[in-house]
């Protein structure tokens, strides 16, 4: 549906829970093998934020990005507090002229390769992109993560960035239930899954 490019509250409780998942279809063969089938190529993020003991004002706050996402309907941004920001990233070799590059996050290795995800949803004023280790002006898109310099790069030298970002996510429940601690406090949990893009 739709992407709505706002954050929500960040305010989640100690007991976060979130983590990859990928999707693989398992099946036992007659010979006590088994044939594994990767359905997907790429992981998304999934888990549960817990709220507790927030205050009215916040949980107003709350309810109307639900009510405002329409539940599982449309996609927002989320703070990974895992993993949401990123210094020194390599972005490989410098395009020619003033070609945009896009924003990657790429995981630490393991059996000689890395993961790597593209990232879309950088925070705004949090993007620096340096040119052979000296900064290069130049702008980013937040909707996409494609950073254009303002200049024209030099041409293979290597390219690295400092960045936070985002990933976008929706409800995954059209249930948003609270309990009452008491008059003056909340406390719920939402479920929340990335959407690939």
């Amino acid at each position: 549906m739709a992407f709505i490019d706002a954050r929500i509250l960040e305010c989640v409780a100690y007991g976060f829970s979130f983590g990859p998942e990928f999707r693989t279809t398992v099946t036992e063969l007659r010979s006590g093998s088994e044939a594994r089938n990767a359905e997907w190529a790429r992981f998304r993020w999934r888990g549960v934020a817990p709220y507790q003991n927030i205050n009215p004002d916040d949980y107003h706050a709350l309810l109307g990005a639900f009510l405002r996402a329409k539940g599982m309907a449309n996609t927002f941004r989320f703070k990974n507090w895992m993993e949401g920001a990123v210094e020194g990233q390599s972005l490989g070799n410098a395009p020619s002229g003033t070609t945009a590059v896009q924003l990657v996050r790429t995981y630490d290795p393991f059996g000689g390769s890395s993961y790597q995800r593209t990232v879309t949803k950088p925070v705004a004023g949090t993007v620096t992109v340096y040119q052979n280790g000296v900064a290069k002006a130049g702008s980013v898109d937040t909707s996409t993560g494609l950073f254009t310099p303002s200049t024209s790069w030099s041409a293979g030298q290597p390219l690295t960035a400092d960045f936070e970002y985002d990933i976008p996510m929706r409800f995954d429940s059209d249930n948003l239930p609270f309990n009452y601690e008491n008059f003056r406090a909340l406390s719920g949990e939402a479920a929340i899954v990335e959407v690939l893009e």
